[in-house]
Parts: C-alpha cells; structure tokens; sequence
C-alpha cells in the first residue's frame, strides 16, 4: 500500500518517540502514544468533506511549516503554498472551518495532509495508517473538522469502523 503523507509523519513522530525510549533504555510499546489527525471529515459528497477539512488543515499546515523537518517530503511541491496558508492562519478562528483563512487551502493540501473525502476515499487512507502503528499503544485523535462534525463521526462509525482490519496481536 502506498504510504501517505500522513504516514510519513506518523513515521517521523513514532521515530522520535522511540528514540527517546531507546536512550533510557525502555520499549516503546511500553507507552501510550496519541497521535492527532487533524484535517478529518467525511462526506458521500466529496467536496463537503473537503471544504469540512480546510480548517484542520490549516492548523495542521501550521504545524508542520513551523516545526524544523516536519513538512513531509513527498509534499515538498507543495511548500510555498503551505507557507501561504501558515503565514494567513488567525488563531481567532482556530481550527474553524469556512473562514478566510481556510479559502487559500487547496484540495491539493487537504488530499495531502489530511483525510478527507467519501467513505470509500477514507477507508485506505485509515488502514494504512493503522497498519503502521501494528504493535504500539496507539491511539488516533479524531477530531472531525467543519460544519459537519456530527455527519463525519456517524459516517466513520457506520461506513468507514466496519471496514478496518486492526490487528491487536503484539
């Protein structure tokens, strides 16, 4: 399965995590990891769950523009536009979509960095995050972005949970 962008900064963040762990000589599955998915929403209507997500990704952009070594690289093409979007956040519309500062964050951010999209669009994007973290602790944040928080937990719970395969052996 073709790794994400996502997944390259799961890999990072996990990288880091157990190198800590490494230098004080511990394992990590010894502990609990929460990694958040910002930029989440989903949609039998494409476009909603992109336009849902933009706020999340905007944070999420802000993120990994400001933090050293954190923009994925498979998304380098897209830097100077993640620049944009990071230098336009307002805080006062934190992660809130369907404000100013989100209309500069193109479908192309929002396939890239978050998940977004139908039931069926999601469904891969999940199980190859949750394949990574086979054998940690892990728990993914999900905090659905937009107007249609309640529609994007339903569909997840309904259409996308069923589909997972999670495989809890260590």
């Amino acid at each position: 399965m073709q790794e994400l962008p996502e997944g390259e900064d799961l890999n990072r963040v996990i990288g880091q995590i157990e190198a800590a762990t490494i230098s004080v000589n511990r394992d990590i599955r010894e502990f609990p990891i929460l990694y958040y998915l910002g930029g989440f929403a989903i949609s039998h209507n494409s476009r909603e769950a992109l336009d849902d997500a933009r706020g999340g990704i905007a944070r999420r952009v802000r993120s990994l523009v400001t933090i050293p070594n954190s923009f994925p690289i498979k998304l380098n093409h897209l830097r100077l536009e993640a620049e944009r979007v990071s230098q336009a956040y307002d805080y006062s519309g934190h992660l809130k979509s369907h404000l100013p500062h989100t209309e500069i964050v193109t479908d192309e951010l929002v396939k890239g960095i978050g998940i977004a999209g139908t039931p069926e669009e999601v469904v891969p994007k999940f199980q190859s995050l949750i394949d990574q973290v086979h054998g940690l602790n892990f728990t993914f944040f999900l905090r659905p972005d937009g107007k249609g928080k309640k529609r994007t937990f339903e569909l997840f719970v309904n259409e996308v949970l069923p589909r997972l395969i999670f495989n809890n052996t260590l």
